[in-house]
Parts: structure tokens; sequence; C-alpha cells
């Protein structure tokens, strides 16, 4: 009797083993491929997600390449005026400052009541086309340099335009606040190498849409006395 048991259970773990070895059906062959398939749909999916995520990220660059403008707008200056050369641009106005400069029985005049009517706009246009007034000698070029420099050097201050011919320099330069616009122009009359090369001329400070602005008129040194009219 035991050996007859012994048998019916070695015949039953053999069985086991055989049906545990058998191929999968059919339709569990088709399920379990139809299951790797949507596994592998959805990992596909995912990695397209995310690549269109990342595919629609604005560009994040802070060289100053791709947020151009903005990288421009905050200098390091804690005020610029990009807008004067914009709206300038194109006038068909020919006039520049030296055409308020004339002559006089040996006396150079300055007519700076119709300086002071010019707006912001127009003295840029007015200061800009000195550069087309002659050829400029070693003086108008010193004279130059040496205002720009000032300017450049100064804080809180944008440079706005700045030329010299050979009678004359102009300077337009903006800030926030009227006193950086004061200090700088107090500082360059003080200043004893623009005293050396000029004659005299015209500072100035002016409020406009809420920006300040100073401008200064130089008259270069040329020998003759300078009267303001």
């Amino acid at each position: 009797m035991k050996k007859i048991l012994l048998i019916i259970a070695f015949l039953i773990v053999v069985a086991l083993a055989y049906f545990s070895l058998m191929p999968e059906s059919g339709t569990e062959r088709v399920a379990s491929h139809e299951a790797l398939q949507e596994r592998e749909a959805r990992q596909a999916l995912s990695r397209q997600t995310a690549d269109d995520i990342v595919g629609d990220s604005p560009e994040r660059t802070v060289d100053g390449t791709s947020l151009g403008s903005q990288a421009t707008a905050t200098d390091d200056d804690d005020y610029t005026n990009r807008g004067l050369v914009d709206e300038y641009a194109g006038h068909e106005h020919s006039e520049n400052l030296q055409v308020y400069l004339t002559s006089k029985d040996g006396t150079l005049v300055l007519d700076t009541s119709r300086i002071y009517k010019l707006s912001v706009i127009e003295l840029a246009e007015h200061i800009h086309r000195l550069d087309g007034e002659g050829v400029k000698d070693a003086l108008s070029y010193d004279a130059e340099r040496r205002l720009d420099t000032l300017v450049r050097d100064a804080s809180h201050v944008q440079h706005q335009a700045l030329q010299c011919s050979q009678a004359l320099c102009g300077v337009l330069f903006s800030a926030y606040d009227a006193a950086d616009v004061s200090t700088l122009l107090d500082n360059v009359s003080r200043d004893r190498d623009v005293q050396g090369l000029s004659r005299g001329g015209v500072l100035r400070t002016i409020e406009d849409n809420g920006s300040h602005y100073g401008l200064l008129i130089l008259v270069l040194d040329r020998g003759e006395p300078l009267k303001l009219n």
C-alpha cells in the first residue's frame, strides 16, 4: 500500500512539473503581447510629453543674447533712456547748434534765447549734426574726448548726445534725479581741462516728462571774446 501511495505522489509531482513547462496558450500569449505593447506606448508617450515641455520652455540665457533689450534695459547705471535717438531719427531738419553762434565786430555771440526754446529732441538733433560741420582739428577732438570722459565717468547719468565742431561743443545727458544732473554740470564747469579749451558757454538743467536732462554748450577758445545773448 505504501508503494502505491509513493507511486501516486511521484506521478502527481511529475504531472505538475510537466504542466508548468508547457508553452502559453495562444490567448495567454496575445494578452501578454498586448500588455507589453501598452507599456511601451505609455513609455513613449511619457518621453514625448517630456520633450514637448522642454521644447516649449523659453530660453533663459543671461549673457545678453536672448534677453537682448532686457539685458541692455537693466544696465549697471540706475537709469537708461534710449528713446531720443529713435525719436529724432529720420527728421529732415539740417540745422545744428552752430547756427546760434555768430561773430560781430570781432566778438562771438551765442544766441541763448533761441537755444532755450528748443525741445530736448531738437537739442539732441542739433548736437548730433555738429559732426558734419566741417573738418575737426586737434582742439575739437581734445574737447570731445574730455567731455566724453567726464560724462561716462559720472554716476547715474545716461549719455544722450555729444559732438564738437571747430567752433563749439554740445553735450546732452539725462538722469532720474535732478541732483545728479546738477552735480555733473558743476563738475564739468570746474574741470581745468575744459576751462583751458573753452571761452565759456551754457550750462542748463531741463525737466521733460518726468526725466531730468543736462545741457552743456561750450564755445571753443579760438582767441575771440564771447558774449551770451
